[in-house]
């Protein structure tokens, strides 16, 4: 289909939805945003557009958990795994599994224990299959990785799994791995986010760290560093509030005495 094409199919697809709204609403925004995705989907098999093909996929995630959709959004996706490249295959994977995992905490919620209990154990055979595919299909340097080992440690941790240990013990070695090979400090500081609010405290404080060490290691300026520890501090964010200000510390303590004391003054 040309751009032509596609313009003229997507503004007759518009105006049918807002025709359609007042009977169907919200099933009709989906349909047109899954058609909006097919129609440019062509392009998301290049490896150029696999931002925006992850972008969609959350557009579309959002959506559907919203209306706890989750059999239907993992059908939506497997329909596409034959028509992807390997690498977004992968991401797929991980994607479904993120469907069984928020499904299960949803069933689990909600007391939905006719479910629950009939497709449970289907639905952590298949979060399974997915997550270890994604794993092993992602290369070290991409941030998905670590979104993937997060999501199996929190699997297992929900699970009360005695493999937990070693899952937060993987997730860890590779954050180290990606704070080596990647400057994508912002991945690092998000695991460490999930790690305190999952209560992992001491794993949370590690990442913290590894990721004011990236900070460090960059051309960021002593003042940013003190904002950021401000505003993780205004946020509640204790641990890393720390961290980045232990890190500010290191960085004026050539300065004079008399700005060394008005800063801590200011900090304490």
């Amino acid at each position: 289909m040309d751009n032509e094409g596609e313009k003229t199919s997507l503004s007759l697809l518009k105006v049918y939805c807002i025709r359609a709204m007042s009977r169907c609403r919200i099933w009709i925004i989906i349909l047109f945003l899954m058609t909006v995705f097919i129609f440019s989907g062509q392009g998301f098999a290049r490896e150029e557009n696999r931002g925006q093909f992850i972008e969609k996929i959350t557009e579309l995630k959002k959506i559907y958990f919203g209306l706890n959709q989750y059999n239907e959004f993992a059908d939506f996706l497997e329909s596409m795994l034959p028509n992807v490249k390997d690498k977004q295959k992968a991401i797929l994977n991980y994607f479904l599994a993120l469907i069984r995992f928020e499904q299960l905490k949803f069933l689990e919620k909600n007391q939905i224990w006719e479910e629950y209990f009939d497709k449970g154990d289907i639905y952590r055979a298949e979060f399974r299959k997915r997550l270890d595919f994604a794993i092993g299909h992602i290369p070290p340097d991409d941030r998905f990785l670590l979104n993937a080992l997060l999501l199996k440690w929190r699997f297992l941790k929900n699970e009360q799994d005695i493999n937990e240990e070693n899952a937060l013990k993987d997730l860890l070695k590779a954050v180290k791995v990606y704070s080596q090979d990647s400057e994508d400090a912002q991945a690092i500081k998000e695991i460490a986010d999930a790690l305190m609010q999952d209560k992992a405290v001491s794993s949370a404080r590690y990442v913290y760290t590894l990721y004011a060490e990236k900070i460090d290691a960059s051309t960021k300026s002593p003042d940013y560093i003190k904002t950021e520890a401000e505003g993780a501090l205004k946020e509640g964010k204790i641990e890393l509030a720390t961290t980045l200000f232990d890190l500010y510390i290191d960085r004026i303590k050539s300065k004079s005495r008399e700005f060394l004391i008005r800063e801590l003054s200011e900090i304490a």
